[in-house]
């Protein structure tokens, strides 16, 4: 549902099937997309004006896909990246894909690196641009592995993993600057790898006492009271 800030008594309900989970609010707000299943019980990609009277599905899935956790907006709002997560049998890794569906033509492409078992913690991030996308994902023999993909076509134009490196493990992406510059959390370092070079520079180490995780905060689209002060 969507909630005008004028009118807060007032709700407006735009999924009606079921599956919302995800959702995300255009950078200017005027759209949102969220996920929801369709007629046929398939999990679809849908956006919807505030005010409810434009839904419109943006992904024609034609066989289950699992679950939705998360999805993202291009910075420029013509693009929408999402990836999925599918509970296999006892015993064996989930699997998963990642999604990219150009607004204007509708037109899709899945991103399926090799034993991909899903992304990391949520961990899609667009080019200032929206021509790449850049995520951590997990396979089957390797954790934390680092994709960039040409968001045009879908396909994987590089990627790191951390046996390349003298990192032990992926475990937090952040961006520094852009997506060949990225901040790394493993455990107990932090690094900034320059994507064309390959050389990670650390930051910090630490020594907590039990685990420790930095999330990124991102904005939404909206102010409110005290926004200046939480920066």
């Amino acid at each position: 549902s969507t909630v005008s800030l004028d009118a807060p008594e007032i709700s407006v309900r735009v999924s009606t099937n079921g599956g919302a989970r995800a959702a995300a609010w255009s950078s200017d707000g005027k759209w949102l997309a969220f996920t929801d299943h369709d007629e046929q019980g398939v999990l679809q990609i849908y956006r919807a004006k505030p005010d409810g009277q434009i839904v419109e599905q943006v992904t024609n899935h034609t066989e289950p896909v699992g679950s939705v956790p998360y999805l993202v907006w291009s910075p420029d709002d013509k693009k929408i990246a999402y990836h999925t997560v599918s509970r296999n049998e006892e015993g064996q890794h989930p699997s998963g894909w990642v999604g990219i569906v150009t607004l204007e033509s509708m037109a899709s492409v899945r991103v399926s690196p090799n034993d991909f078992s899903g992304v990391n913690l949520d961990q899609l991030y667009w080019s200032q641009d929206g021509s790449r996308l850049m995520f951590l994902g997990e396979t089957d023999l390797q954790p934390g592995q680092i994709y960039w993909v040409d968001a045009s076509n879908g396909i994987i134009v590089d990627s790191v993993s951390p046996r390349e490196t003298s990192v032990d493990y992926f475990d937090n992406l952040f961006l520094a600057g852009s997506l060949d510059s990225i901040a790394i959390q493993n455990y107990v370092d932090y690094y900034v790898l320059n994507r064309e070079s390959r050389e990670f520079e650390l930051l910090t180490s630490y020594e907590p006492e039990g685990y420790f995780l930095v999330r990124e905060a991102r904005s939404a689209p909206i102010s409110f009271p005290g926004e200046t002060a939480c920066r």
